[in-house]
């Protein structure tokens, strides 16, 4: 699964001729996404260290805010921090991939001694979805996610990385 996150997958797709080439008309318009309930909705994907409460993770929603929250331990409270604005156009892709996989596989739980994870929150009052697995091991079952892991990561600047 590739998932195009790049500067270049803005929200226009240049028209083509019959024959395969560019036309030179105006470029068509992709359908927004974002409406009452996407909107809403909430992606977060990050590490997490179950024995010391250690968490890192970046999340984007329907405000096209990707944040980076971290905590240091189990005592420490959550600290949250703006990155960028994301392209609809991006999170849109993002978000439907996700719920398509959600949808296949409702749940993934094989932690380890340091758990990756993605969560998907479809509304503030609903119960969010959670894959958790452990990122020394490539295995059948966590494919899918991983697959929207790394699709996930490319939005983050690499200097705001952990």
């Amino acid at each position: 699964m590739i998932i195009c996150l790049a500067a270049g997958c803005g929200s226009t797709t240049p028209a083509t001729n019959s024959d395969g080439t560019q036309s030179t008309n105006s470029s068509i318009q992709l359908k927004k996404c974002l409406n009452e309930r996407t909107a809403k909705s909430i992606l977060r994907w990050g590490e997490y260290d179950p024995e010391t409460g250690v968490f890192r993770a970046y999340q984007c929603g329907g405000d096209l805010e990707l944040k980076k929250i971290s905590r240091e331990s189990f005592k420490e409270q959550y600290k949250e921090e703006n990155l960028v604005s994301i392209e609809e156009h991006s999170f849109c892709i993002v978000l439907t991939e996700t719920v398509k996989t959600f949808e296949r596989l409702p749940t993934l739980n094989s932690s380890g001694p340091i758990s990756r994870f993605i969560e998907y929150y479809p509304a503030p009052e609903k119960d969010p979805f959670r894959a958790v697995w452990n990122p020394r091991f490539r295995t059948f079952g966590s494919k899918e996610f991983r697959a929207i892991y790394d699709s996930l990561i490319v939005m983050v600047p690499t200097k705001d990385q952990w």
